[in-house]
């Protein structure tokens, strides 16, 4: 309902809670990346500093599939292929 005035747009991306979860929830681990980047470029030698940047990116990288899940075509698609 709050997004209903915004077109088509916002209504398809963030058209469920759980849209609005997902893609709050990737914007939210985002800024991880170039964090853990800047730390590797400071302190190379840090296992910690590689650590994180792996750790980060699957993050970001398990949020993304996450956020391309949650679309109810995608869900859809799945559950029919599950069926078949």
């Amino acid at each position: 309902p709050w997004f209903g005035g915004m077109g088509g747009c916002c209504l398809s991306h963030f058209g469920t809670d759980e849209q609005v979860a997902a893609w709050l929830f990737l914007f939210g681990c985002l800024p991880a990346l170039p964090i853990a980047t800047m730390y590797i470029l400071i302190n190379p030698n840090s296992y910690e500093n590689w650590a994180s940047l792996f750790l980060s990116l699957l993050l970001v990288v398990g949020t993304y599939l996450f956020v391309l899940a949650v679309y109810p075509e995608v869900k859809v698609r799945t559950l029919c292929a599950r069926s078949s």
